[in-house]
């Protein structure tokens, strides 16, 4: 018999701070799959990029038709202010259904409280958050899980094993 499926609503938030060079061309990779895939199976993506200030990517439900590859620099303080134009675009914490937050940063970031404080009540709200960063760090907020790519490869499986995870623990 068939089985609905609740369509999934992916929110990524890009650092671009200078400290970002390496992860930027794989990030800019993700950014593009994750769209098409999500849109392509009825789901919706937005992304923004941030540093000091927070700038969107891609607009819900809008495709991208090559790899967006944004400017890398600045300093690294945007992430809370990230979280929440991403819950505003998507409405992450206010509806029921396959949320993902995809946060991608080294860590080496400002306002540690208000992130740990945003990602908590997301979690409350039933939104799963990965934290794609260059290396393991304990400073990853307790309601995220933590992925470190060793390869692209590798980076496509997790996230794959996490999307999968999302859409069976969903609400919807």
């Amino acid at each position: 018999r068939p089985v609905d499926q609740p369509p999934l609503r992916i929110g990524l938030s890009w650092d671009i701070s200078a400290s970002m060079s390496p992860l930027h061309a794989l990030i800019a990779d993700v950014t593009w799959a994750l769209a098409r895939g999500a849109v392509w199976s009825g789901g919706t993506v937005a992304a923004v990029t941030w540093s000091s200030s927070v700038r969107p990517l891609l607009w819900p439900d809008r495709v991208p038709h090559q790899v967006l590859e944004p400017h890398c620099g600045g300093g690294s303080t945007g992430c809370p202010q990230s979280i929440r134009a991403l819950d505003g675009m998507l409405r992450l914490s206010g509806d029921s259904g396959a949320r993902l937050l995809v946060i991608t940063t080294d860590l080496d970031i400002g306002h540690g409280r208000l992130v740990e404080a945003e990602g908590i009540t997301l979690a409350r709200h039933g939104v799963r958050t990965i934290w794609i960063t260059p290396v393991t760090d304990p400073r990853t907020p307790r309601s995220a899980v933590n992925l470190v790519p060793r390869g692209p490869d590798e980076l496509w499986h997790d996230l794959r094993q996490a999307i999968c995870s999302t859409l069976e623990s969903s609400d919807a």
